[in-house]
């Protein structure tokens, strides 16, 4: 699909210390919610390509404006269709004098939207561009939970690898179907897919996004096709050489087959995640996949 045609709902529009804290905060959102973008160009491509297969897949840009690499701002996120109405979680908690794991600038501010401010902070300041890639993915997953779509659809135009940009349009997707969109839903999902199309995706990033696709179109009653992305997924996870990474695929193919009613299938595959997550030699790796 063009990048004409992705405006639909997408706006036109760097090390490794920040990433730690950048995770922390994600991290930190996700235990607030379980209480009650752009073709790529010839000097970047080969380092985009290069996203180690071993990286974790499981990863509220409020100020539009976000920095790009070379210190630019890009353009504020454009309004999206009127005739959609998108609902904001109502706040979770206010942070107190006795709160002192945040940073003294939440003080008095409802807690979700701070912390994940805090993190697009932390994104801008990502000089590699594939670790600025994941971390717009994670951006993309807290923002949607929060019921902040606009900002989790400025956070995917962001991302420069159009095929790491799939997954998150796949959670977009998701939030789409949620809310009885289903239109938007399936153009959507169609459009993740054709991100991963030829031979030049990483059989984990196929996997995975085919994987995403079987829960999403599983969900819609999408039966059929929703069966053959999961069968895709099952016979590129195989291809994947690190156990970490198959655990993780595994996980997610158990998820879908489950939203499609195969309770036997996703027996089999969680399975199948634990025992590869267990003989992951790495202790870090096998405590994300697990």
């Amino acid at each position: 699909m063009t990048t004409k045609r992705l405006s639909q709902w997408l706006p036109s529009t760097e090390g490794m210390q920040r990433f730690l804290p950048l995770s922390i905060y994600i991290i930190f959102v996700t235990c607030f919610f379980l209480v009650p973008r752009t073709a790529f160009t010839d000097d970047i491509f080969s380092e985009i390509r290069n996203v180690p297969p071993s990286a974790p897949l499981f990863l509220n840009i409020h100020g539009r404006g976000l920095a790009t690499p070379n210190g630019n701002v890009d353009r504020p996120v454009a309004a999206l269709l009127s005739t959609l109405s998108f609902s904001k979680n109502e706040p979770i908690l206010f942070v107190t004098n006795g709160f002192h794991t945040i940073d003294k600038e939440c003080f008095g501010r409802e807690i979700t939207e701070c912390v994940i401010s805090l993190a697009a902070e932390e994104t801008k300041l990502i000089k590699n561009i594939w670790k600025r890639d994941f971390s717009l993915i994670f951006l993309t997953s807290a923002q949607l939970a929060h019921g902040d779509i606009e900002a989790a659809v400025y956070s995917t135009s962001a991302i420069k690898d159009l095929e790491l940009q799939a997954s998150a349009l796949m959670q977009i997707a998701n939030y789409h179907i949620n809310n009885q969109h289903f239109s938007i839903g399936r153009e959507l999902v169609s459009e993740g897919l054709s991100r991963i199309k030829g031979d030049r995706a990483q059989p984990y990033l196929k996997a995975w996004i085919f994987a995403l696709s079987g829960h999403s179109l599983a969900k819609m009653h999408m039966l059929s096709k929703a069966k053959v992305s999961i069968d895709t997924a099952l016979s590129l996870v195989t291809k994947i050489k690190e156990k970490n990474t198959r655990a993780e695929i595994y996980a997610l193919i158990s998820m879908a087959q489950m939203e499609l009613g195969n309770s036997e299938g996703a027996l089999d595959s969680i399975s199948t995640a634990l025992t590869y997550a267990r003989e992951t030699g790495d202790p870090y790796l096998r405590a994300l996949a697990l």
